[in-house]
């Protein structure tokens, strides 16, 4: 549904506003500002998916101190999954965005959108059965601060394309830092 949304219903979804930002080398009239407007994007991606995954891993490093942590992590997949899941989840993400930027702009709509995405999450009782899992909520938590990071990158950039491999790289690199130093019981003293 949303393929054909976003094909063939041009009047119920804007693609500028869901991101998709032309790409250099299709016949636009100004390449050199298409060049620059791509080149400002990749900075941010770099700012905000470097930072990103500094306080995500931080996070994670974190999780490992505490004195009743689970033996082990499970990551789902995610992982390896890692580009899927960032285009499925960025998509999905972008379409709850959309009418709300229309609405009400982009600030304002990004967030009205994120609020949509929590709402949704919320009334989820999977996800709400995954919170309650010492090894699967850091996922589930992952998951959230990479909506909250993909407003963020869409109110900067506006740029889905870029969503998807920042969101992509930084669940990949979180959950690779959480495996190099998988989550053991600690000792009783």
């Amino acid at each position: 549904m949303p393929f054909a949304a976003l094909f063939w219903g041009h009047d119920a979804v804007v693609g500028r506003v869901l991101g998709l930002q032309p790409l250099p080398h299709t016949g636009a009239m100004d390449e050199a500002a298409l060049w620059a407007d791509w080149a400002r994007d990749v900075g941010w991606a770099v700012g905000l998916g470097v930072t990103a995954w500094g306080l995500l891993a931080a996070g994670g490093w974190a999780l490992r101190r505490l004195p009743n942590r689970p033996a082990s992590f499970v990551s789902d997949g995610f992982a390896w999954d890692a580009l899927p899941e960032a285009v499925f989840h960025e998509v999905h993400w972008a379409f709850y965005r959309n009418a709300p930027v229309v609405a009400l702009g982009a600030y304002w709509g990004s967030w009205v959108g994120l609020g949509l995405v929590l709402l949704e999450a919320l009334l989820n009782p999977r996800w709400r059965a995954t919170l309650r899992s010492p090894y699967h909520a850091p996922t589930a938590l992952l998951r959230a601060a990479l909506a909250v990071l993909s407003s963020v990158f869409f109110l900067q950039t506006g740029n889905l394309w870029l969503a998807v491999l920042v969101h992509g790289v930084v669940g990949w690199g979180v959950m690779q830092v959480l495996a190099l130093n998988p989550l053991r019981p600690v000792a009783a003293s």
